[in-house]
């Protein structure tokens, strides 16, 4: 498991809704990781690695980390949109 740590502190009651209807919107939309209100108001994103009998595979874990940053560089300006209400 991958957890990232998105924005630390960031929901909160004014804006609890917006932002958890718009990671709602986002499990719909993408099948390889989940986003969902951590502890303290976090917003974290899980992913879970595929692993052989043998143990886990590097380029595996490269593509995740690789497929994760690419979608943060996008989806986060929107993400922190719903965070501040604009």
């Amino acid at each position: 498991m991958i957890q990232v740590r998105v924005a630390a502190g960031v929901v909160n009651g004014g804006n609890r809704e917006a932002v958890l209807a718009h990671l709602n919107e986002l499990n719909k939309k993408y099948k390889v990781f989940k986003y969902y209100e951590g502890d303290n108001g976090d917003i974290c994103l899980d992913s879970c690695i595929t692993t052989t009998d043998e143990g886990f595979e590097a380029p595996i874990i490269h593509t995740v980390i690789d497929v994760i940053l690419k979608h943060l560089t996008e989806e986060y300006p929107v993400l922190m949109s719903k965070v501040w209400g604009k």
